[in-house]
């Protein structure tokens, strides 16, 4: 007598049922989907999850992680329209989990922490060479961006800011020192 896989009670002949799946025997009422417990049709094809056979719709309506491909069974994170399960959610370069960070940066719709996208992408001063980082207030001149603090009249030394200034042949100039 064969023992029903899923209940673990025996499937009489005559009395119940079988259904044959995969090298295990289900009572017919027990050959069901993995997560929505409809009953199965033993003459479709299934798509096994975990060793487990799941419904088509339940293939259909279930997200896979971007990270490991893996179904998504609990609450995930989407993410710049990705999907991932809270463990694989993290940075694309430090792989510091990110699913508790307040503030997160994407660069072609990956993941990246703070310090790691600021390492990586963040904009450099023309003048000291050193990271912009994301939050921090700069001046763009000819495309060239530099800190407030590198931004400074070559002739006074103090930042020119959102002033009027001139460039000549000693660099930048503000306007109260090119009046002068």
């Amino acid at each position: 007598m064969k023992i029903c896989t899923e209940c673990g009670q025996p499937i009489e002949a005559g009395v119940h049922s079988r259904v044959d799946f995969n090298n295990r025997s289900f009572h017919s009422e027990c050959f069901t989907c993995a997560l929505c417990h409809r009953r199965l049709n033993p003459s479709q094809t299934y798509t096994l999850h975990n060793d487990q056979p799941w419904c088509r719709q339940c293939e259909i309506d279930t997200k896979n992680c971007y990270k490991c491909g893996k179904p998504i069974l609990s609450a995930g994170i989407t993410y710049e329209t990705r999907d991932y399960h809270a463990e694989c959610f993290k940075c694309s370069h430090c792989h510091k989990l990110l699913d508790n960070e307040k503030l997160l940066c994407a660069n072609n719709l990956l993941p990246y922490c703070v310090v790691c996208n600021d390492e990586l992408f963040a904009k450099r001063c023309n003048k000291c060479k050193q990271i912009i980082p994301h939050d921090t207030r700069y001046t763009v001149f000819d495309d060239k961006p530099y800190h407030e603090q590198c931004f400074l009249c070559a002739k006074c030394h103090r930042p020119i800011g959102s002033k009027k200034f001139y460039k000549d042949k000693r660099g930048f100039i503000c306007s109260n020192c090119g009046t002068s």
